[in-house]
Parts: structure tokens; sequence; C-alpha cells
């Protein structure tokens, strides 16, 4: 018998039940017409063949009912660690001392997973945890929430298996249907700095953050230090 318990037989046995992650692509057997799928686990010495049940598959014959992959998300800006729009959705950047805990500044802009007191949770929030801004233009003002709600609605998203990093707090929800939000967000990701700008918030000024903590290679003394640093720049255009 093979690893997986499917008893061992020719070549031409019908490998449509194997269990195999490559199995669930390809329908047919292999035979002498064929050239044989590679194996993502080979066994070792054998091209080609399953370490997990010594099956060998034919890539001409593609199953016609399996579904579909989802469709990549590429991001653009990825090359100058920068993110915006869909690639913010489980975006999560943590920030904190060495073995201290961390908070984490998301891809909406506020703050999330917060980990600290030897406590895990990723999925902690602390409600009313936010960044804000009031300017006056000619008697006029104008308050903004440097959060956005535009990735907030996750009906058509499909997580990754074990993935809840796209998951919102429902503190978030709330405060954004109370208050007036940004419509987005860029982020640059160069740890342990995160950059965020607000393009379009509707603001007569220009708002910028940065973020970061200690993190000195070598020196686990001073990396260890609790503390985040969050470094605001507003500019009159």
């Amino acid at each position: 018998r093979s690893a997986c318990g499917i008893p061992r037989s020719q070549p031409e046995k019908d490998t449509r039940n194997c269990t195999h992650p490559i199995a669930s692509q390809f329908s047919q057997p292999k035979d002498a017409r064929h050239t044989p799928a590679p194996c993502s686990t080979p066994r070792p010495g054998v091209e080609n063949e399953c370490q997990k049940c010594e099956a060998m598959f034919d890539t001409t014959s593609p199953v016609t009912d399996a579904a579909a992959p989802p469709a990549k998300v590429i991001n653009p800006t990825l090359d100058q660690y920068k993110y915006s729009g869909e690639s913010l959705r489980c975006c999560q950047l943590p920030l904190g001392p060495l073995g201290g805990g961390c908070i984490a500044v998301s891809g909406d802009g506020g703050l999330r997973q917060w980990q600290m007191v030897n406590e895990t949770n990723h999925v902690g929030h602390v409600p009313d945890s936010f960044w804000g801004i009031k300017a006056e233009v000619g008697g006029v003002s104008h308050s903004r929430v440097l959060q956005s709600s535009a990735l907030y609605d996750n009906s058509s998203f499909v997580a990754p298996f074990a993935v809840t990093d796209h998951i919102v707090p429902p503190g978030s929800i709330d405060l954004l249907k109370k208050l007036p939000g940004v419509p987005e967000i860029e982020i640059t990701a160069k740890y342990p700095t995160v950059e965020v700008d607000y393009p379009n918030s509707g603001l007569p000024v220009d708002v910028h953050m940065t973020a970061w903590n200690p993190c000195i290679p070598l020196d686990e003394n001073n990396s260890g230090i609790p503390v985040i640093v969050f470094q605001f720049s507003v500019t009159n255009p």
C-alpha cells in the first residue's frame, strides 16, 4: 500500500479519487501517449511521481467542472513598498517593542490587533482609538477621522485558510457611521516604519503619518523599549 492508503496498482489505474493536491487539477491517469504532470512533492529518485500516493497524472485532460481559482490581485506599486485599494484589505502592520507585544496599523488607517500584556488576540481592538483632524478655512470647518471604510464590505471576499486580517472590528464600523472618514488610504510599509497618506481626503490640508518603533540590530535593550511613535505632518498646499 502507498502512504495514503490507496492500494498500489499499474499506471493505468484511475487516480480521480486521489486526495493529493495535484489530483484535483487533472482527471485522467497517465498512459503511454501522455506526459505526466510535475509533482510538487516528488518521491526521492522518482521523477514526476506523487510522493503521497505514487500516482502519475495527465496534464492534457483538465477537469472541466473544477472551480476556477480566484483572480490574483496584483499590487502595481509593490516595488515601491506602497499599498492602496484592494491590496489593503488584509494589510496589518504590527509595531511594538522586541518581545513586548504589538499594535498593528491597519489597511483602513486604524489601529487593530492589540496584542499586549502577554495576551495573543489577533482580532483585538480598542473602540474609539483613532486619529482625527479638524481644519478651518474661511470660517468653514472640515473634520475627518483618518480612517477609511472603503474595504469594509467583505461579502464577496474569500479569505485564505486561517486568515482573519480582513475582519473589521464592529467598533470601527460604528465609528465611521457616526463620523466622516476619508475615502481612501495609501500605505508605504518599510518595517519598522509605516507611512500613511490620505489622498482625496476633502481636507484643505495634506496629512501624512509616520509610525515606527525602535529596532536597532544587535541592541535588544533599546529595541525592547515599549513605545510606538506616531508622527503627523500637516502641509498647507
